[in-house]
């Protein structure tokens, strides 16, 4: 596979102000919630674009998605205070590593008001390191 660069979109439901994003991507078909990473592979968040109403977006990460019910770790949070747009473009991206490919990634909002707000991100997966 070598290195790809995703862009995944994702919105918010409108009605609830707690909730996992529903996202597309330009290579995969279908949405997902979770994104699970290849054994030995390297994802790299570059460029966050969040926009619409209030919303606090979070970016969770678990060691075992196989799991029964998986633990997942807030890795970071990024925080659109009033109604508007936010652009976070990265010059050294927040980096996550495989190692044994049952690691994987989902985003979440929290808002004070529900309100539909979306969430853009450019990701490069590189699966140059698989064994």
């Amino acid at each position: 596979m070598g290195k790809d660069l995703l862009h995944l979109y994702g919105e918010t439901d409108g009605a609830a102000t707690t909730g996992d994003f529903s996202m597309s991507c330009d290579l995969i078909y279908g949405t997902f919630i979770d994104f699970r990473l290849p054994v030995g592979a390297k994802l790299k968040v570059w460029t966050k674009r969040i926009a619409g109403k209030a919303v606090t977006v979070l970016m969770k990460m678990t060691e075992d998605i196989t799991a029964d019910t998986p633990s997942w770790s807030v890795l970071g949070r990024d925080y659109l205070a009033s109604d508007g747009e936010l652009s976070i473009e990265k010059q050294k991206p927040l980096i996550l590593q495989s190692i044994t490919g049952k690691e994987a990634v989902r985003f979440s909002w929290e808002q004070p008001t529900a309100g539909v707000s979306s969430v853009e991100l450019e990701m490069e997966i590189d699966t140059n390191g698989r064994e």
